[in-house]
C-alpha cells in the first residue's frame, strides 16, 4: 500500500481510516465486457442506460445476453447486491454513479455488466451505501475527469 498522506483532503474522526478506493474492493475495479446480444435468454446485460439520470437503476432497459458468451464472465463479475456502478462512456452519462440492488432486478435473471459500465464491489465490512453516497457526492468530479476524452 502506498502512502496517501499528501492526498488527504480533510481530517476525519480518529476511528475512521482514509483508504484508496482500490483497497476497499473485493476485486479489481474494472469495466464489464463487450457483449453479444440475443432476442431472449436467461442472462441480462446491465448497460449504462440502466443507470438512469433521475430514476436510479432501471433493469427494464436491459437487453438479453447471448448465453454462448457467458463463460467470458467469471462468477465474481456477475452483478451483486450493493455493487456501485459508474457509467464509463458517453457524453452526458460518463461518471454517473448508481447502486445496484437485487430488488432492482425483478426478472430474477442473472445479470452481467457491459463494457460501458464500471463495477465496484466493496468488502462486506465496508458499507456499500456509504461508498455510494461518497461517490455520488463526488459525481461532478468524476464527470469532469472524463471531459475531453473520447467519451
Amino acid at each position: 500500500m502506498s502512502c496517501i498522506d499528501e492526498d488527504i483532503p480533510y481530517d476525519i474522526p480518529d476511528t475512521w481510516t482514509w483508504m484508496r478506493l482500490e483497497n476497499c474492493c473485493v476485486k479489481e475495479i474494472c469495466r464489464g465486457k463487450s457483449t453479444k446480444y440475443a432476442e431472449i435468454s436467461n442472462v441480462i446485460v446491465f448497460a449504462q442506460k440502466c443507470n438512469t439520470k433521475y430514476n436510479g437503476i432501471d433493469i427494464s432497459l436491459a437487453q438479453y445476453l447471448d448465453e454462448t458468451t457467458i463463460k467470458r464472465y467469471p462468477t465474481d463479475e456477475h452483478m451483486q447486491d450493493g455493487d456501485i456502478v459508474i457509467n464509463s462512456t458517453g457524453t452526458g452519462t460518463l461518471g454517473r454513479v448508481g447502486i445496484y440492488r437485487n430488488t432492482d432486478n425483478t426478472t430474477g435473471l442473472l445479470i452481467v455488466p457491459d463494457s460501458h459500465v464500471t463495477v465496484i464491489h466493496s468488502f462486506s465490512c465496508i458499507s456499500s451505501h456509504y461508498l455510494y453516497a461518497f461517490m455520488k457526492a463526488h459525481q461532478t468530479e468524476l464527470e469532469k475527469k472524463g471531459e475531453g476524452s473520447t467519451n
